[in-house]
């Protein structure tokens, strides 16, 4: 269901909606990548969990969005900015599930997450989004902040084929996340997410299903999936209408703390070890937040 210009302009008038909107985004995204980890201990393939976060999300938004704003999956898959975002989201999915793998989800999620000041410099350029010094600023600062938090000098210092990958990612991320903001003049919240569950699950389907044959899942990881797919359903929608009213600046560095909250929840739940520079790490990230939010 389309809506109109003029109601969508109304919306963005409402940051503080916006930003609870990322808030919940960023609980669940956490809670999504919290539960692949536990996951990936019993090697799933990225194939299996892409096709049910997918599948997950066609279900929910089909129940949930029956009423007024009905989904019309036809137009989500031949729509031309619809099917743009779909298959920008698919790039940027499937580059990170499979870096996470071999980069270690340090890295990955670090050369993933520079798609926020990757989108802010294009919003400028694309949406004539103002752009400030002090964004800037902020959103470099909770990139060093990520840095300190999940990746070591050393890993930093290679570079080969899965980085090229993990960057390729970042573009394709930075790419949907400028679609994203502009559908949202025209597009419902669960359209836009339709597009993208739509060409998830053609793309992952032929390589989830021989993954499945080599090796049948037991329910427990089953359920676990069903879990994620529901996690990262709830924090795409919560993002995506974020974005309906703050601009990918803002919007992009609420999207960075996803990694504090992971990484607290490694220690809680995995004994990871927080070290004294993930702590400062960490504080740079909410730090380079709230100047982007508040410091104009």
């Amino acid at each position: 269901m389309s809506q109109s210009v003029e109601s969508v302009t109304s919306r963005v008038q409402h940051p503080r909606w916006g930003a609870v909107c990322m808030l919940l985004s960023i609980a669940f995204f956490s809670i999504n990548s919290l539960t692949l980890k536990y996951v990936s201990l019993s090697e799933i393939s990225p194939w299996v969990a892409l096709l049910f976060r997918a599948t997950v999300g066609m279900i929910f938004v089909a129940t949930v969005f029956r009423g007024g704003a009905k989904v019309d999956f036809r137009r989500a898959l031949t729509s031309r900015l619809l099917a743009t975002r779909g298959m920008l989201g698919v790039c940027g999915t499937v580059a990170y599930y499979f870096t996470i793998d071999k980069l270690g989800p340090g890295k990955a999620t670090l050369i993933s997450n520079t798609y926020v000041v990757i989108a802010a410099l294009m919003a400028v350029w694309i949406l004539k989004e103002s752009f400030s010094t002090s964004k800037l600023v902020g959103n470099i600062l909770a990139l060093v902040g990520l840095t300190l938090l999940i990746a070591s000098p050393t890993q930093l210092m290679l570079f080969g084929w899965y980085e090229a990958l993990a960057v390729f990612g970042s573009l394709m991320a930075a790419g949907t996340v400028i679609i994203i903001r502009e559908l949202t003049r025209t597009e419902s919240t669960a359209m836009i997410y339709t597009s993208q569950c739509i060409y998830v699950l053609v793309g992952s389907i032929p390589f989830a299903l021989y993954e499945l044959q080599r090796g049948p899942m037991d329910t427990t990881n089953a359920l676990l999936l069903v879990l994620a797919g529901i996690s990262a359903t709830i924090g795409q929608l919560a993002m995506t209408e974020g974005f309906r009213h703050l601009t990918v600046a803002v919007g992009g560095a609420f999207q960075i703390c996803v990694p504090v909250v992971i990484a607290i929840g490694g220690v809680l739940l995995f004994n990871e070890i927080f070290s004294t520079m993930q702590i400062v790490g960490a504080v740079l990230i909410l730090l380079g937040c709230y100047w982007v939010m508040v410091i104009r």
